[in-house]
């Protein structure tokens, strides 16, 4: 998914102005990227069944409004920091549903500001509990459009939420070839390990 949104956005931003937010701390590796890149605060953390008295049932439902109340505050900071930086032209495309970025999608609906989102299949059909799966259908109706990376992905949306939505179509890449060198000894390693030097091998994918 990481990939798949860095070639995209990296793309578009060659034609017009791109900012990708992020709240995943930034490691020792860098990239060269098109975009400007805002690193947004970490993302409470919900720490399930670490927390106190989570083997109680009225506590744990207690800790998770907590934390639900935690990610509305951070998904309101987001949508301040993006009405500031863009005005009322802008358009927010969401890389993935789950649920902490529902709280985006409903605080981008309060601030008017529309917003597409990715979708890719297993986030779509995961099985959910309580008010989720609502949560989960509301974000899909009030999007703008739905990007999919496949067809099958899009008959998933439309079976899922209604045919009459937006849903198009861009289909990962493959990336880069690798340097072949690098392949050919890594596949020499692979072969070593797996006691496969010398023999036939069949992939079938």
């Amino acid at each position: 998914v990481a990939e798949y949104l860095h070639n995209l956005w990296d793309h578009v931003a060659r034609f017009q102005p791109v900012t990708v937010m992020t709240s995943v701390q930034p490691g020792g590796t860098t990239w060269s990227h098109s975009y400007q890149l805002n690193i947004l605060p970490p993302l409470p953390e919900r720490q399930l069944g670490k927390r106190l008295g989570d083997n109680l049932v009225p506590l744990r439902k207690i800790n998770t409004a907590r934390y639900f109340l935690n990610l509305r505050r951070h998904a309101k900071q987001t949508v301040k920091m993006v009405r500031e930086m863009g005005g009322d032209n802008i358009h927010v495309f969401i890389g993935i549903w789950d649920n902490e970025s529902h709280f985006w999608c409903q605080e981008l609906r309060r601030a008017n500001i529309p917003y597409s989102l990715h979708a890719y299949g297993r986030e779509l059909i995961l099985p959910m509990y309580g008010r989720l799966p609502q949560w989960r259908k509301m974000d899909f109706t009030n999007a703008r459009e739905i990007i999919a990376i496949s067809v099958g992905t899009a008959g998933i949306v439309k079976n899922s939420f209604g045919a009459n939505l937006t849903v198009r179509i861009v289909t990962p890449g493959a990336g880069p070839l690798p340097d072949r060198a690098s392949w050919a000894k890594r596949a020499d390693d692979l072969k070593k390990d797996l006691g496969l030097l010398g023999r036939t091998i069949l992939l079938t994918v």
